[in-house]
């Protein structure tokens, strides 16, 4: 896919009596399996998988939901089950498309499913359509339209329904990691900045780890933000939530939102940071985001990312610290007990995994 976005997640409802339609469908959308959409349907339940679980997470993530309708549908236990789960989230406004394709002729009208568009667009039952191929050409063309209809734009706001909190959709794109041009403040460790290019789009935490978000996934109270978290803990959060940690180049490129200088602002409006923290933590959300709407993505407290240290180029010195004993983890962001010179996109520090340190919180991706 030629911007990188995340693909559109589609789920396949249906009846067993109806694999035939099942299959048709995906030969007709096998075209925009390279990117555009990616399809769910039981078959990929894996062995020892709950299966009813592995359905309900998969119906409840999807971006549509494709009811297969026909009289074995309406007839099914099952397949109701899921239609009113696609309908419910409809009902409360959540960030999903529901169509109906008529395969087999039906009463959908009289199943709750009349206020509904369905295609083929001229009500007919794919099977009565004497141009089978015809007919799911024009399905196929509806469904395309609607997954790129609702593909995220940069910037976009998605709440996590795991632990309550906004999510910003990052796109694809390149950018210049490491130190920003005209930057004096810049360290060894910085250098030199190079390109990298982010393949792939992906959702992170508007703000870092809020303490109730925490306290409700993880049973914990700490502070606002999270702060004192190690590494793990921040991974099990992030595991729990469906995402993970982002990494430092993507960190650093959501960071920065398309700016190439050291601060997406001027330091005082954006960042928490020593000359304006009165020496604590802030509640997160109060100073001015990015450009793509983080809020707190340098001061405040330090970020956990994914990664290991690395020095940029090969003949870079690693800091002493690294060679002493024991797994570190690059943080970013820097944070309130910090001076304005360390609060920049482009500062680096890593971190013991298994310390706690009262400036330490972290954000997520959410996959």
């Amino acid at each position: 896919m030629a911007d990188g976005a995340r693909p559109v997640k589609v789920f396949y409802s249906y009846s067993r009596r109806d694999e035939e339609f099942r299959k048709r469908l995906d030969e007709s959308l096998a075209i925009h399996k390279d990117g555009l959409i990616e399809v769910w349907w039981d078959q990929a339940i894996l062995a020892g998988d709950e299966w009813q679980g592995a359905i309900n997470e998969n119906l409840r993530d999807a971006d549509i939901v494709l009811l297969l309708l026909s009289p074995s549908f309406l007839a099914s236990p099952h397949c109701k089950a899921e239609m009113l789960t696609a309908l419910d989230r409809l009902t409360r406004r959540d960030s999903v498309r529901v169509i109906g394709i008529h395969v087999r002729a039906c009463g959908f009208q009289d199943a709750g499913l009349g206020h509904l568009q369905m295609v083929p667009r001229n009500g007919r039952a794919v099977n009565s359509r004497k141009d089978a191929d015809e007919a799911w050409e024009e399905v196929r063309v509806e469904i395309a339209e609607a997954a790129r209809a609702i593909r995220p734009k940069a910037g976009e706001i998605r709440m996590n329904p795991k632990d309550g909190l906004p999510y910003v959709w990052i796109p694809a794109g390149r950018f210049q990691m490491g130190c920003s041009p005209g930057d004096r403040e810049c360290l060894d460790d910085e250098k030199p900045a190079h390109d990298v290019r982010i393949e792939r789009g992906f959702w992170i935490g508007q703000t870092p780890v809020t303490q109730a978000a925490y306290r409700n996934v993880m049973g914990e109270d700490r502070s606002l933000p999270v702060d004192g978290v190690k590494w793990d803990e921040a991974v099990r959060y992030a595991e729990s939530v469906g995402g993970r940690l982002p990494t430092e180049a993507e960190w650093e490129y959501a960071a920065r939102a398309g700016s190439t200088e050291a601060r997406y602002g001027p330091i005082e409006r954006t960042a928490r940071f020593d000359g304006n923290s009165k020496g604590h933590t802030w509640p997160v959300g109060g100073l001015e985001p990015n450009a793509w709407g983080l809020h707190d993505a340098l001061g405040n407290v330090w970020e956990w990312t994914a990664d290991r240290y690395e020095p940029y180029s090969d003949g870079a010195t690693i800091p002493a610290q690294w060679l002493l004993e024991g797994e570190y983890r690059v943080v970013r962001g820097s944070s309130f007990l910090y001076l304005a010179e360390n609060t920049r996109a482009s500062q680096r520090l890593f971190r013991p995994v298994d310390v706690r340190f009262r400036d330490q919180g972290f954000r997520c991706v959410w996959c």
